[in-house]
């Protein structure tokens, strides 16, 4: 999963420049190292054992991550970052990149005694387009080495708390009857009544069963702002009606009443599970769901 994980959305090159700035020490391994703990926390929170992560700067590595596999087999996974300064020095002829890379590979391999070698390449993509590619062609050799390029680091670097949690638990799980269940209620849906029932989902299950106008209303800004979109204010009144002929919402005195026996149970049930898995890490079951949903990826998708 560490591999799909660090893979993430490709960026364009000149969206790299982002790495210029950022140095070894200060703001990559620390922020590498959040991160992967942050995919820890989806794998104890269901149910995988997970040993330690830790800093290093020695044996060759800056981030060793230690996890056991479902079927009983230790592994032990190091990251090696190279920052956009290391590439300068190379460039700049003060640095032999390759050799030193090489020297790192082989020590952590044979002081730790690591199953899979990441190097994440934190620069450039453009100004180090040829670096790069004889980085990649030097290490091609070298069983397992992985290097992850800019143009696929930077999402995972920059990625917030809830959309890793969400892809992590996708990648993790996808086979799951629940997200399966969940996934397919809100995909034969459009994506703005999709993000309604989500939020309403929500609410009738944590919070009660009224919706006023008001409500709703905050809800179609709230879409909005998720969506990026400036769809017109009639849109609303159709999603309400649609909402309604399935009878999950029911006006009654001057208020909608959530039905709660009409809602999705794929989507309850998803309420429900990351409720329970996720208490003190992350309180905001609704933004969750979304997340696990990839709402926002199929509006990328549908552009």
């Amino acid at each position: 999963m560490l591999a799909e994980l660090l893979k993430g959305r490709r960026v364009r090159p000149d969206e790299t420049d982002a790495f210029s700035k950022l140095t070894h020490d200060k703001d990559l391994c620390p922020q590498f190292k959040t991160q992967v703990e942050t995919m820890l926390q989806v794998y104890r929170a269901y149910g995988q054992d997970v040993h330690d992560i830790q800093g290093m700067r020695d044996d060759g590595i800056d981030v060793l991550l230690r996890y056991e596999t479902q079927d009983g087999t230790q592994r032990r996974v190091g990251l090696q970052v190279k920052s956009e300064a290391e590439f300068q020095q190379w460039a700049d002829k003060k640095l032999a990149l390759p050799q030193l890379l090489k020297a790192q590979y082989a020590t952590a391999i044979e002081n730790v005694g690591l199953n899979d070698f990441y190097v994440l390449l934190c620069v450039n993509a453009t100004r180090h387009k040829k670096r790069i590619r004889m980085l990649c062609s030097e290490m091609k050799k070298f069983k397992v080495c992985t290097i992850i390029e800019p143009i696929y680091i930077l999402d995972f670097y920059e990625m917030g708390y809830v959309d890793l949690w969400g892809r992590a638990t996708r990648l993790l799980c996808n086979n799951d009857t629940i997200l399966k269940k969940a996934t397919d209620e809100v995909d034969e849906r459009d994506a703005d009544v999709a993000f309604f029932l989500v939020a309403l989902v929500c609410k009738a299950l944590g919070e009660g069963y009224h919706v006023s106008d008001a409500d709703l209303n905050d809800l179609w800004t709230e879409w909005l702002e998720f969506s990026e979109e400036d769809a017109g204010s009639d849109r609303l009144a159709v999603i309400v009606d649609d909402l309604s002929e399935e009878e999950i919402l029911k006006y009654e005195g001057g208020i909608y009443l959530l039905q709660v026996h009409q809602l999705p149970p794929g989507l309850c049930a998803l309420y429900f599970d990351q409720s329970i898995r996720m208490p003190g890490l992350h309180p905001d079951v609704r933004s969750q769901m979304l997340s696990l949903l990839e709402l926002r990826d199929r509006l990328m998708i549908d552009e």
